[in-house]
């Protein structure tokens, strides 16, 4: 309950900053450009595109690295000559 009361106090306290009163109807558009804050979905898809940058640079022997990277084992190729070396061929060709 505490945590809840908490929140509210800092949400009016941010209304009274932006000059809002609680019983106006203003949109997330209207606060969003008085606070100047981007788009949230903006926001995601930059720290999506930063994680994935730091796995890009990432050592290739890591796991993360061989498992975003690396080949599916037991899978085969859709193009070349070479055959991927599986359980069932294996146990095939002894």
């Amino acid at each position: 309950m505490y945590n809840y009361c908490q929140i509210i106090a800092f949400s009016v306290s941010v209304l009274n900053i932006l000059h809002i009163h609680w019983t106006d109807f203003v949109s997330n558009d209207v606060v969003r450009s008085r606070t100047g804050q981007p788009l949230l979905s903006d926001t995601i898809c930059q720290r999506h595109l930063s994680f994935f940058g730091h796995l890009c640079r990432a050592d290739s022997g890591q796991d993360h690295s061989r498992a975003l990277f690396g080949p599916a084992f037991g899978v085969l190729p859709k193009t070349g000559d070479e055959e991927w070396k599986t359980e069932a061929n294996l146990a095939e060709n002894g």
